[in-house]
């Protein structure tokens, strides 16, 4: 069985900020993709309370790419 996620249908998907770090990400040959618990709950029509992304960049890319988008680096308390 193969279930699909319809964007229009998942507003975590299209929100703002989520499309802005999928298109940082993206952009200029990257690759992203939702992964984990939001698209297991979406599935099983659950809320998503959190938001999975899985990218094939090191961390360090994935930092370079958030910076470069514009977005402040990350700390971790």
């Amino acid at each position: 069985m193969s279930a699909t996620l319809d964007p229009k249908q998942q507003p975590w998907m299209t929100d703002a900020t989520t499309r802005a770090v999928m298109r940082a990400l993206t952009d200029n040959g990257g690759d992203a993709r939702f992964v984990g618990g939001a698209v297991r709950n979406a599935l099983l029509g659950e809320p998503v309370i959190d938001i999975d992304i899985a990218t094939p960049f090191v961390p360090d890319e994935v930092m370079r790419r958030l910076k470069a988008a514009g977005w402040a680096p990350c700390r971790r308390e």
